[in-house]
């Protein structure tokens, strides 16, 4: 076991996409309730190194950018943080997080077993937990801290310049209730068609004054085309992630494939509706973590998000109605 009651520095490990490090976070914040004296960093990717922007539970983050010279840049400055933890969470075998543990320098390690000679406290493999969510899975890396795993949310924060600029969209187009609509699955199957997504919104639009269309870049137009067809819709393209915090705090609801912006939407607690491919292991692992939810899910294994039809995501959005006015009651 670690020394709880002293104060640590500590390094944790995530190169992959925003939605996984946005569920990481929880392990961030339990390091710093621990002792606030623990200084945590981040390795990160450049995939994802801007969704913890100014983070208070992250005291640095260090970006590895994917070559050979950027290894070397990475494991040199590593080394020189001397850290006194090395925290991977990842519960499978990765030969690049695996190659900066042996490397960094780190006192004690915390890593996925496939290679014991390296890592003090091996995490776990995936397989041994196949019904818990990530936030729990994540948070069993922090076993020799003493601290006991848990579903947990993670905790976002908004910042002014993103919050400024969001406020200044919404006044500009005299919008105060609106449902976010995110169109933009991580893969291309999590993506629903345009036709699909325009008869959706237009037989819900009565339920809401506005409708706010956000999407990654590539497909601007795409999110535009739509808007333009829905009476109430409009288009806000974000500049960073950190905006897309901003529209998803202050919607009524938020709809989405099975990506990032559900788990933002978790952070707030937003109540939301979810387009899910059925994969078992994949809906444990990231499912929902708002209060109130519906996941729309087609009962075919791995079916593309885009052959899903119409009926029924409006049968899940009518569930979540439902659900929403009976919670209302309480």
């Amino acid at each position: 076991m670690l020394d709880s009651g002293k104060a640590q520095k500590i390094l944790v490990v995530q190169l992959g996409r925003i939605g996984d490090l946005i569920l990481l976070l929880p392990v961030f914040e339990a390091l710093k309730k621990l002792n606030p004296a623990n200084e945590v960093h981040l390795l990160a990717g450049k995939h994802n190194y801007q969704a913890v922007d100014g983070h208070p539970f992250i005291d640095k983050v260090l970006l590895y950018e994917k070559s050979f010279w950027g290894r070397m840049k990475t494991i040199i400055a590593l080394r020189k943080e001397r850290y006194d933890v090395w925290i991977d969470p990842k519960n499978h075998r990765s030969g690049e997080s695996l190659l900066f543990a042996r490397l960094g320098g780190a006192t004690f390690k915390i890593g996925y077993e496939a290679s014991p000679a390296v890592f003090d406290f091996q995490v776990p493999h995936e397989s041994e937990h196949p019904d818990k969510h990530i936030s729990f899975i994540n948070l069993l890396a922090l076993a020799p801290f003493g601290i006991e795993p848990s579903t947990a949310r993670p905790t976002l924060f908004i910042q002014a310049k993103a919050e400024e600029r969001i406020s200044e969209f919404l006044q500009k187009k005299t919008i105060s209730q609106y449902f976010c609509v995110n169109l933009s699955g991580s893969r291309v199957e999590r993506n629903w068609t345009t036709e699909k997504w325009v008869s959706f919104l237009q037989q819900i639009a009565k339920d809401i004054p506005s409708i706010i269309i956000i999407a990654a870049p590539a497909e601007k137009e795409r999110a535009i085309q739509i808007a333009e067809a829905v009476t109430n819709a409009a288009y806000l393209e974000t500049k960073s992630i950190i905006e897309v915090y901003s529209v998803v705090k202050k919607a009524t609801l938020v709809i989405s494939p099975d990506t990032s912006i559900v788990h933002i939407a978790a952070a707030f607690d937003k109540p939301l509706l979810g387009l899910y491919s059925k994969n078992i292991l994949n809906n444990a692992k990231f499912h929902p973590l708002s209060t109130v939810y519906e996941v729309a899910m087609d009962e075919r294994i791995d079916l593309p998000i885009a052959e899903m039809s119409v009926s029924l995501v409006l049968e899940n959005y009518q569930k979540l109605k439902k659900r929403l006015q009976s919670f209302e009651k309480l």
